[in-house]
């Protein structure tokens, strides 16, 4: 098969960022309406900050991964593989616990509206 010859495509990447501000905005008016929403509607509003969240930090980290192949365009060895890096630590643990919020708020607003959640 032979080694990965692919390379990250540096167009690609930008559009993640456009699409992370464009969430980051999202985001920002959903907690404001947080910050006045009522009992009823706080549930679905928080499901739908926790998906905007989550698809935010699924994007974070693709650009991430993407930006440090690009940056090591040698070939990549077994450190780049293998060694721990704090940064993608975080971001993969904030994920971890997005999915799990997200998950959660999930089952409330099926239980809430009797349907269920994609």
């Amino acid at each position: 098969v032979g080694e990965n010859q692919g390379m990250p495509d540096p167009q690609i990447i930008e559009q993640l960022k456009a699409t992370m501000a464009h969430l980051e905005t999202q985001l920002e008016k959903v907690e404001e309406e947080l910050k006045y929403a009522n009992k009823n509607s706080r549930y679905r509003l928080q499901h739908n900050y926790y998906v905007l969240k989550r698809e935010l930090y699924e994007l974070r980290l693709s650009a991430f991964l993407n930006e440090s192949k690009l940056a090591t365009p040698e070939r990549l060895r077994y450190e780049y593989l293998y060694s721990p890096d704090q940064e993608l630590a975080r971001l993969g643990l904030e994920l971890n616990e997005l999915r799990i919020k997200r998950r959660i708020y999930d089952y409330i607003v099926e239980a809430l509206t009797g349907r269920e959640i994609d």
